[in-house]
């Protein structure tokens, strides 16, 4: 499927590293050029060198972040024949009218405490405009769909639920260097309060296998979030990792904790679903659209629940092996192609 619209992509998560909001942008525009669609990437001059697109990429203007956004992004559309333009990151030129933006979720709106008060005060503001102002918003669940209608007070015909996904069958695993060959459970995110990592870590602490295992946590440390301070956190991360050491770490880890307290959708459960490690969620509603029977849900304050799941897990196979296998099931059925087909019926329907 094709559609024959001039089509330009906000580009700017090429010049940040990749984490949920970046890796929804990078494949869901890889997959929109494999599906022979004719798409023009517009960035910043500071591109990433992590990324690898085969697209028309076209550095623009002189500014870096929102500033770029805002204004030089802006001046290329309103004179370039105002194209439609698609935002694959949470946010976009908010006065643009002719643009599909993807809203992943308004975290900073159930919590601001989580987030930066410079970060709550933009996003406050720029969010609803643009989402008054666009022709039609992606969000990557249901959840988020209901959070984004009810807290915006958009209509839901406006807006548009297209899952992320996983997709790591051409990458081939390495091990981080810090690594060490004692058996350990992990998680992956940022290193911020919603992740709920310091209730994570008084579980395990808890636990009957911390003397055999360790926990790794994987992830970056943002300014846009509050501070979390823990030495337990400092000592067992070993910061951003690139996709082959994820992957590795994914494929050998005995177990995958996600505690997180709000989200939109959740990639890092599914990426370990999709390589064979067994997952343990908060029990929120998100994380029960999107993964059903194939997790282990605890409650998220409750850590003698947390300790307990995390230990039979560990002890019980055949536990395990059942978890797992509804896991590649589960996994199976979200893909970037099918994703990318839900976006073009959507240009096609503008």
């Amino acid at each position: 499927m094709k559609t024959k619209r001039k089509i330009v992509i906000n580009g700017r998560f090429l010049s940040q590293s990749i984490s949920g909001v970046q890796r929804f942008a990078y494949e869901m525009t890889k997959s929109l050029i494999s599906m022979g669609v004719d798409i023009t990437i517009l960035t910043p001059r500071n591109i990433n060198a992590g990324y690898s697109l085969d697209g028309k990429i076209i550095r623009w203007g002189v500014n870096k972040g929102h500033l770029w956004e805002q204004f030089d992004l802006f001046l290329y559309l309103k004179t370039h024949g105002n194209p439609l333009m698609i935002n694959f990151s949470g946010l976009g030129p908010i006065h643009y009218k002719n643009q599909i933006c993807t809203i992943h979720d308004l975290s900073y709106l159930i919590n601001p405490a989580w987030f930066s008060r410079n970060y709550y005060r933009f996003y406050r503001y720029c969010t609803p405009v643009l989402a008054k102002n666009c022709k039609k918003i992606i969000t990557v669940s249901n959840y988020s769909k209901n959070e984004i209608t009810r807290l915006l007070k958009v209509n839901p015909d406006k807006v548009c639920v297209i899952y992320n996904a996983v997709d790591f069958s051409n990458i081939k695993p390495s091990g981080p260097e810090k690594l060490t060959t004692q058996p350990y459970i992990l998680s992956v995110g940022s290193i911020e309060p919603r992740k709920n990592l310091v209730k994570l870590f008084e579980a395990f602490n808890k636990s009957q296998i911390k003397d055999k295992y360790r926990l790794v946590l994987v992830g970056e440390k943002a300014n846009i979030f509050s501070t979390i301070d823990s030495d337990d956190i400092n000592k067992n991360w070993l910061g951003y990792v690139s996709d082959e050491e994820l992957v590795y770490l994914y494929k050998n880890a005995s177990l995958f904790v996600y505690l997180s307290l709000y989200e939109g959708f959740g990639i890092p459960p599914l990426e370990a679903m999709s390589l064979g490690c067994p997952v343990i969620l908060s029990d929120i509603p998100v994380f029960h659209e999107i993964f059903g029977d194939s997790a282990y849900y605890v409650s998220p304050e409750n850590t003698e629940e947390i300790t307990n799941t995390m230990h039979k897990i560990i002890s019980d196979n055949n536990a395990r092996e059942e978890i797992i296998k509804k896991s590649f099931e589960t996994s199976s059925h979200y893909s970037w192609k099918k994703s990318a087909s839900l976006l073009i019926k959507l240009i096609e329907e503008l």
